[in-house]
């Protein structure tokens, strides 16, 4: 949760990952427990209200692969971490990316290689180097689904917007 807390608040090569898994070049999983230790740590410790933590964490929950975890682990001593591990196995991830020192000591857990930001950073680097990008991308909102295609080319000033569509009865697009 460590990394989407730092994506979120932050920036950095948590965000960058973030951005990357936006952009479809790898599924990013999560669980119930995560995403409440994510939501948990924005209001209690950076003291975020609930709307502020909503419009940050809807589109990240929108794009991940929701597993359904069980508590059943205690390998660490925080069952926080634990739960991380759960989500792990129950995703088939092949790795596991956080700053956490308790995670990162145990190197491998199950055939889930644990990395720390960085280094899964230069496991992706051979993806940020296309020529042009697509992004599409969907948010719920209380006032109906909003879709949107925008195409990013290496080239400055260029940017094309693919497609739009809504079923927002009010929408602007800025």
């Amino acid at each position: 949760s460590n990394i989407y807390v730092s994506a979120i608040v932050f920036g950095g090569t948590p965000r960058s990952l973030l951005t990357l898994a936006e952009l479809g070049q790898f599924e990013i999983c999560t669980s119930q427990a995560i995403r409440q230790e994510v939501e948990r740590t924005l209001r209690q410790k950076f003291e975020w209200p609930q709307e502020r933590i909503d419009l940050a964490c809807s589109p990240l929950w929108a794009i991940a692969h929701n597993v359904e975890a069980e508590p059943f682990l205690a390998i660490t001593d925080d069952p926080d971490d634990n739960r991380i591990l759960e989500c792990a196995v129950a995703g088939k991830a092949q790795a596991i990316v956080t700053g956490d020192d308790d995670l990162l000591r145990l190197k491998n857990f199950e055939g889930v290689e644990i990395l720390k930001a960085r280094a899964f950073s230069s496991v992706m680097r051979p993806f940020r180097t296309a020529s042009s990008v697509t992004l599409t991308t969907s948010y719920n909102h209380k006032a109906g689904k909003i879709a949107l295609s925008v195409r990013f080319d290496r080239r400055p000033s260029s940017v094309s917007v693919n497609s739009v569509a809504s079923s927002v009865k009010h929408q602007a697009i800025v």
